[in-house]
């Protein structure tokens, strides 16, 4: 079954490390390192490589209805992403990684999703430290 990666809202952290919308709780000095500055309620795909995202202990809130993914790494164009310290509630896929490698979810907790982490066509990523629980 393909799923759905955009919400209502999708926040994008597009190649060129823009992202859009701009007033999202996320922000970046250096376009390598991206930061929660707050609780998000939407889904976030990653178009850009070589970057973390630092959920700073904030979470990414899904609808409950479990149809959305949370954190999308997707694409050969986006690899070595690291997602780390944030708190994963309530979508179809917490964390989806699609034809990407070389990605990292360190010191998450991912919890009342269908799938915590799903992966397709990806390989070399590491999952440590999370906690996963209360998922299909």
């Amino acid at each position: 079954e393909a799923w759905t990666t955009e919400a209502e809202s999708t926040i994008y952290i597009n190649a060129d490390g823009s992202i859009d919308p701009p007033t999202a709780n996320i922000t970046s000095l250096d376009n390598m390192t991206y930061t929660f500055t707050g609780n998000i309620n939407d889904s976030i795909v990653v178009y850009r490589s070589n970057l973390t995202i630092d959920g700073d202990g904030y979470t990414l809130n899904g609808t409950g209805t479990g149809k959305w993914t949370g954190f999308t790494v997707e694409g050969y164009g986006s690899k070595n992403v690291t997602i780390q310290d944030v708190k994963i509630i309530g979508f179809g896929v917490g964390v989806g990684l699609v034809s990407t490698n070389d990605n990292k979810v360190l010191g998450c907790t991912i919890t009342n999703s269908t799938y915590g982490i799903w992966g397709a066509e990806t390989m070399n990523n590491t999952i440590s430290g999370n906690f996963i629980s209360n998922n299909t």
